[in-house]
């Protein structure tokens, strides 16, 4: 990552995929649930990228479905940023399907392929963000 580690940042890193964890556990059983330390979707197999160290979005789609062999995973990104981590890491799985919404020119500059990505151009407003979520939302 470039920056040294410490005892915090550790606990943070594994904090943050616990939460997860346990948001996607409480969803099962109230069907919604949300994690507000999670969204690590850059860092991959083999590297923290962008500030992420750990990918718990993948590590808990990969949990569920080594736990229920009849679960499947949509993921929705929303974030500014692709999330490449999360859809390199997932690209082989079947049942997670990968769906980011991002701006088409900020990091990472060489984005990977999640199962629908929507690139949006610098600029874009509400209306236009809404609708091309919409679309995405229904493909």
């Amino acid at each position: 990552m470039g920056f040294p580690w410490s005892a915090n940042l550790v606990s943070r890193a594994r904090q943050s995929v616990g939460a997860t964890l346990a948001a996607t556990e409480f969803a099962k059983k109230e069907k919604v649930s949300i994690s507000l330390a999670g969204g690590t979707h850059h860092a991959r197999y083999e590297q923290a990228s962008g500030f992420c160290l750990f990918n718990d979005v993948a590590i808990a789609t990969i949990s569920e479905l080594r736990t229920n062999s009849k679960s499947r995973v949509l993921i929705i990104d929303c974030d500014v940023h692709q999330g490449d981590g999360t859809a390199e890491i997932l690209l082989e799985c079947e049942r997670a399907y990968t769906l980011s919404i991002h701006s088409a020119r900020n990091f990472p500059h060489k984005k990977a392929n999640s199962d629908y990505d929507i690139e949006l151009p610098d600029g874009t407003e509400d209306t236009e963000y809404l609708e091309k979520l919409s679309d995405g939302l229904s493909r």
